[in-house]
């Protein structure tokens, strides 16, 4: 497969159409319908469905979009490269952060950053966690930090532990369950979750119960949105595990004084295995592990205090 070839899948799947694809690439509408026609020959499979309301990946296209995109990235990649040993320090560096990391982490981070490469772009987003390490491991993030574990990984992802801190579980202050004293007397309220209640997250949230012996409840609502989730929280009486140096003490959210210990929150920094990051991704990697540092040290924590497995829950 050509490279061209590489791009044209990605902008076929990306623009849901030809004609838009077309435009992207520079290329005339029947060019580029030719160009699929040959693709899907050479590979003896159809990529596209076409529909009328467009194109979508057919599952084949669908499995072979992600190998796709790794090239592509690892051409990007190259290309930034090269430039850097020309002496051009331009380039991006994509991540994704966790509110906890977002909030403690990466500003200290991006600031440090800047002053050495001032001309580097960074994007900064928060997906939710299945969509943040299919992008990793499609080349689309350079870096995640947030709460991973080995489960999630299946052997493409190098985990790196940073800092743990504790997970307290949080409500309205005037909630009637404000001041409940064990997790027995919260199973019959209404659970939220940030991120993704599906899959790792959604077993790491359940353990926290099965751990004291208590059945998990069932996970009402799941919010991308930090903010949404708290106002939800406010607004409903709401309940969810929440880090507790997020907590604010003037949002009208308080922690309820439950008797049980969660198992606390570990930050992580993830890259794709067997991956080199650009050099100025290897310097961002280095600025996140500073402010961890100092975040340890901050906190009182030392690395040996991150148990590799043992600390992955959800946020």
């Amino acid at each position: 497969m050509k490279l061209s070839h590489v791009h044209a899948i990605i902008a076929v799947t990306d623009a849901g159409s030809i004609r838009a694809a077309a435009v992207t690439l520079g290329k005339t509408q029947s060019a580029l319908t030719k160009q699929i026609r040959q693709i899907e020959e050479e590979v003896g499979l159809p990529l596209f469905l076409r529909t009328t309301r467009g194109v979508i990946p057919t599952s084949e296209g669908a499995a072979i979009l992600a190998r796709v995109r790794s090239i592509a990235a690892e051409v990007s990649s190259l290309d930034e490269e090269m430039a850097w040993l020309r002496g051009s320090q331009r380039g991006q560096v994509r991540i994704s952060a966790a509110p906890l990391a977002a909030v403690n982490i990466v500003p200290r981070a991006v600031a440090r950053f800047a002053m050495q490469y001032p001309d580097v772009d960074i994007s900064v987003s928060s997906d939710l966690f299945g969509d943040a390490l299919k992008a990793l491991r499609e080349g689309q993030h350079d870096l995640i930090i947030g709460p991973h574990g080995a489960r999630d990984t299946k052997g493409e992802i190098e985990i790196e532990e940073l800092i743990t801190t504790e997970l307290v579980v949080i409500t309205s202050a005037d909630a009637p369950h404000a001041q409940a004293t064990s997790l027995a007397e919260l199973t019959s309220c209404y659970w939220t979750m940030m991120g993704d209640a599906a899959g790792s997250p959604r077993v790491r949230f359940q353990e926290q119960f099965t751990g004291h012996g208590l059945k998990p409840p069932k996970i009402k609502l799941a919010s991308e949105s930090r903010q949404g989730l708290l106002a939800i929280v406010r607004e409903m009486g709401a309940v969810c595990t929440y880090p507790a140096r997020l907590l604010d003490d003037k949002s009208g959210i308080v922690a309820i004084p439950i008797a049980e210990a969660l198992r606390p929150l570990t930050i992580s920094m993830a890259t794709r295995a067997g991956k080199s990051l650009t050099p100025a991704g290897t310097y961002f990697a280095d600025c996140i592990r500073h402010r961890a540092g100092v975040l340890r040290r901050e906190w009182g924590q030392s690395l040996s205090a991150l148990m590799p497995g043992a600390s992955d829950a959800n946020l």
